[in-house]
């Protein structure tokens, strides 16, 4: 036992194991790092594209919202003009 305690075989390969494992869990550690960097740049990119989209939609809405502002009051003036009289010219059909 004492032949392989001195070995010079066996002490290079603990201090390879002992690397080894150091270097797996100083990896492992690195790599949830940079697995959480990049969630956070991907939560980043879809924020900006959800707020782009957000403002489209908004402007959009104000726009849709001043069309049917305007066509009410087309539409109300059409009401005002039109004649309720069956034989009227100016009677909406």
């Amino acid at each position: 036992m004492s032949a392989i305690l001195t070995s010079a075989y066996f002490w290079s390969f603990l201090g390879l194991v002992i690397t080894g494992l150091i270097g797996f869990f100083a990896g492992k550690g690195r790599s949830k790092a940079e697995v959480k960097g990049i969630e956070v740049t991907n939560d980043k990119e879809i924020l900006s594209t959800y707020k782009t989209e957000l403002e489209y939609f908004s402007e959009q809405l104000k726009l849709t919202r001043k069309e049917i502002s305007e066509l009410r009051i087309e539409v109300g003036k059409l009401i005002e003009s039109s004649c309720g009289k069956i034989e009227c010219k100016n009677r909406v059909r």
